[in-house]
C-alpha cells in the first residue's frame, strides 16, 4: 500500500474507538450557516463586522458545507469550493478547494476533524471529484489524511532599477492605473485566461477578488493594468507601498498579485514595479519557485539573494479503497 494511503488509513481510524463522544457529520442546511460561521470564527479568533459576516455568508452559502455535531450543537466545520485545476495538456480537472476547516476550542482532541475529513472524502468520491486541495495554515496536520506538498512558492526581493530595460521597447503594451471597480471588472478575466495555460493553477474561488481588491482594509493597494497592442487586457499587478513614514524617500513595493498572459505584459509590469521613484525594493511573495523574472534580468542573481521557499497548497486525490475514500498525495 502506498505511503499516502497508509497515512490516510492510520489517521482515519474511527473516532468512536477512542472518544466516548458521539459525533455526527452531515451537510449544513441553510438555516445553520450562522452556526457554521460562529464555530469557524471562534476557532480562529476572528471578529468580523456585520458587513464582513454578511459577505462571508453569501460566499459560502452556495458551496458544499459540512458540520460535525456533538451533544447539543455544531463542533467543527469544513467546506469545499467547486474549482478547476489545470493539468498537463491544458486539460481542466474538477477540484475541491477545501476551506473553513475548524474545530471549536472546547471540542478539540476528540476526533472531530478526523471525522470531517473522512466524510468529506467519501462525499467527494461519490460526486466524482478526483482531486482535493487546500492551503494549510498548519501543513503538518494534513499528512495523516493523505495530503502532501503539491508545489513550492518563494518570496523575491529585487533592488530598484534591477529591471531597467526589461520591457520590450518594440512592444505596444500600454500600462494604466485603474480604480477598484475597474479592477474588479477586468482582472478576473485576465486571470482566468492565464491560469488555463499554467499547469497547477486553479480557477479563483468565490470571494477571492473582493479580498484582493474590494475590501476597505486594502485601500492602500494600487491596481496596474497592462493592455496589449489591440487594447485587450493582457496582465495586471496589485501592489502597495510600505514607507517608513509619510514623506520618507525609502519605501518597499509589495506585490500582492501579478498575472500576465503574454511575455510582453510580464516584462512591462515588472519593469514598472522595479523602477518606481522614492522606493528601494520590490518584494513579491507567493511567487513560483522558478520565477522566469530572474532569467530575464541582466543580472540573474539580483532577485535570488533574499528569496526563500516554502511548501504550498497540499493536494490529495479522493479515491476509494476497502470501502473508504483514501487520497493519494500528489507531490510536485
Amino acid at each position: 500500500m502506498p505511503r499516502a494511503q497508509r497515512a490516510y488509513r492510520d489517521g482515519m481510524t474511527a473516532a468512536g474507538d477512542t472518544w466516548p463522544e458521539n459525533i455526527e457529520v452531515r451537510p449544513v442546511g441553510g438555516g445553520e450557516i450562522e452556526a457554521f460561521l460562529d464555530v469557524f470564527e471562534t476557532a480562529w479568533g476572528f471578529t468580523p463586522d456585520g458587513e464582513q459576516r454578511r459577505r462571508t455568508g453569501a460566499v459560502v452559502a452556495g458551496e458544499s458545507l459540512l458540520g460535525a455535531f456533538a451533544d447539543d450543537g455544531m463542533a467543527g466545520t469544513v467546506m469545499s469550493f467547486a474549482l478547476e485545476l489545470t493539468v498537463p495538456g491544458q486539460v481542466q480537472m474538477p477540484m475541491a478547494g477545501v476551506s473553513y476547516v475548524a474545530v471549536h476550542p472546547l471540542r478539540r482532541r476528540r476526533g472531530i476533524m478526523r471525522e470531517l475529513m473522512r466524510y468529506q472524502f467519501d462525499e467527494l468520491h461519490a460526486r466524482g471529484v478526483p482531486v482535493a486541495g487546500l492551503g494549510a495554515s498548519e501543513a503538518g496536520i494534513y499528512g495523516r489524511f493523505g495530503y502532501g506538498p503539491a508545489t513550492w512558492d518563494s518570496t523575491w526581493r529585487l533592488a530598484r532599477g534591477a529591471a531597467r530595460g526589461l520591457a520590450d521597447r518594440d512592444s505596444a503594451c500600454c500600462l494604466e492605473l485603474v480604480d477598484a471597480p475597474a479592477a474588479l471588472e477586468l482582472f478576473p478575466a485576465v486571470h482566468e485566461q492565464a491560469r488555463r495555460f499554467q499547469v497547477g493553477d486553479v480557477r479563483t474561488y468565490p470571494g477571492r477578488w473582493h479580498d484582493l481588491i474590494g475590501d476597505d482594509r486594502h485601500r492602500g493597494r494600487h491596481f496596474l493594468l497592462c493592455r496589449d497592442d489591440d487594447g485587450r487586457p493582457g496582465g495586471y499587478a496589485i501592489y502597495r507601498l510600505e514607507r517608513e513614514d509619510r514623506y520618507s524617500p525609502h519605501a518597499a513595493v509589495i506585490v500582492d498579485h501579478l498575472i500576465a498572459c503574454t511575455d510582453a505584459a510580464y516584462r512591462s509590469l515588472w519593469a514598472y514595479l522595479a523602477d518606481l521613484d522614492l522606493t528601494d525594493w520590490v518584494v513579491a511573495s507567493g511567487r513560483p519557485e522558478h520565477e522566469p523574472l530572474r532569467w530575464a534580468l541582466a543580472d540573474s542573481r539580483q532577485p535570488t539573494a533574499h528569496s526563500h521557499r516554502r511548501p504550498r497548497s497540499p493536494v490529495g486525490t479522493a479515491g476509494r479503497s476497502s470501502g473508504r475514500a483514501e487520497p493519494q498525495a500528489l507531490r510536485g
